[in-house]
């Protein structure tokens, strides 16, 4: 239930998609886009969190947590090594 019906109408037609997926048990399709010349990808780590902060800062006005704080990001990059790390031991 919703308290207008304009919000029952995802605007981004491929979030419906992905909610419906998940809940329906099918395995969603991933799909790979080629990266532009130049652009390589990797895991952020613990020493990345200043750059990181940095970025942040120029990209967001605002933000519901501390990323622009590199201290706030290392905090939170550690919590989810830690909670990622338990997952794997289970």
């Amino acid at each position: 239930m919703y308290l207008s019906t304009q919000r029952e109408i995802p605007s981004n037609g491929k979030t419906r998609y992905r909610f419906e997926q998940s809940v329906s048990g099918s395995p969603a399709v991933a799909s790979r886009r080629a990266l532009p010349p130049g652009v390589t990808l990797k895991w952020g780590e613990a020493e990345h969190t200043n750059a990181l902060a940095l970025l942040y800062r120029k990209v967001y006005t605002t933000y519901p947590f501390p990323v622009f704080d590199k201290e706030g990001i290392r905090c939170l990059y550690t919590i989810a090594r830690s909670s990622s790390a338990g997952m794997n031991r289970l």
